[in-house]
């Protein structure tokens, strides 16, 4: 979304207009990472992110590094939710 990597950990269904679309979205692409070519997945975050900031009951201050985007405008058809 917007040429960057994110993650979505909840997601919001509107079966009226058979759409879906990311409750929140966590910038991953700005987080310490390690690159992995020889296996299954591309790469693994260094440091966990919060429970508390997956789950959005605390806000992601930007200090701590992390991008949060609450309701973003983006939605998907219901059978097509992205990888």
């Amino acid at each position: 979304w917007r040429g960057h990597l994110w993650i979505a950990p909840d997601w919001i269904d509107d079966a009226d207009r058979g759409l879906q679309k990311p409750a929140r979205l966590i910038r991953l692409d700005t987080l310490g990472h390690r690159d992995h070519a020889d296996r299954p997945y591309h790469y693994s975050l260094i440091a966990p992110i919060p429970r508390s900031i997956l789950d959005g009951r605390h806000p992601a201050p930007q200090f701590l590094g992390f991008e949060v985007v609450e309701a973003p405008d983006v939605a998907w058809p219901l059978q097509d939710r992205p990888d």
